[in-house]
């Protein structure tokens, strides 16, 4: 199960994680998990995934939430972006899984299908560097994310719908600077999380 201790706080303009994982191809099956929270005063498109898009002639795989808060799935082997009908509110703590199977994409949110898309096919294990919140690898900031972000896992291997309400993560304080890894982000008072209101036991 997830343990939430912390959060990244993304203000939307320059702010972006990069990962040291350029070797995964995002081929066969793969499942991505965020939790994520848009800020009451975001904006515009919000990535949440980027696969390593760094160029014009990268290839790439985006996953966020688009202008009307709608979220969509873009990749250059299945035709652009697929988007939902369905928006997502501000402020507001959610459970996203993607997951591909052999033939499918699907974007869940707590636990519900928001998007499914063609599988993605393209090998893009050498496109660039996996990065959280923005949708270039580099210094180029359109679209990057504006708010909370929560733990983020990577698989490659389809692990599966996620639980009915979305995954329960542990009651935690969140905290934007306890770790070296988030402490780039700032301080901001802490914030208690609790997003779901049932108790799902989930093993792996």
């Amino acid at each position: 199960s997830f343990n939430i201790t912390n959060a990244a706080s993304l203000d939307g303009s320059s702010q972006r994680i990069t990962t040291n994982n350029t070797n995964i191809s995002f081929q066969n099956g793969w499942t991505v998990d965020i939790y994520f929270k848009l800020d009451s005063s975001a904006s515009g498109f919000n990535a949440l995934i980027n696969s390593g898009y760094g160029s014009q002639s990268s290839n790439y795989m985006y996953i966020g939430i688009d202008d009307d808060e709608k979220p969509y799935i873009e990749t250059t082997s299945s035709g652009t972006r697929t988007t939902s009908s369905d928006a997502i509110s501000k402020n507001v703590w959610y459970h996203g899984r993607i997951t591909q199977d052999g033939s499918t994409i699907t974007f869940y949110i707590n636990g519900v299908s928001y998007v499914t898309k063609t599988a993605q096919t393209t090998d893009l294990s050498s496109a660039g560097t996996f990065t959280i919140g923005s949708l270039l690898d580099n210094g180029n900031n359109a679209n990057n994310f504006h708010g909370l972000l929560g733990p983020v896992r990577v698989f490659n291997s389809n692990i599966g719908s996620p639980a009915s309400g979305g995954e329960e993560t542990s009651s935690g304080t969140l905290s934007n600077s306890a770790s070296a890894l988030l402490n780039v982000f700032g301080n901001t008072a802490a914030t208690n999380f609790n997003p779901f209101t049932v108790n799902i036991n989930t093993q792996r």
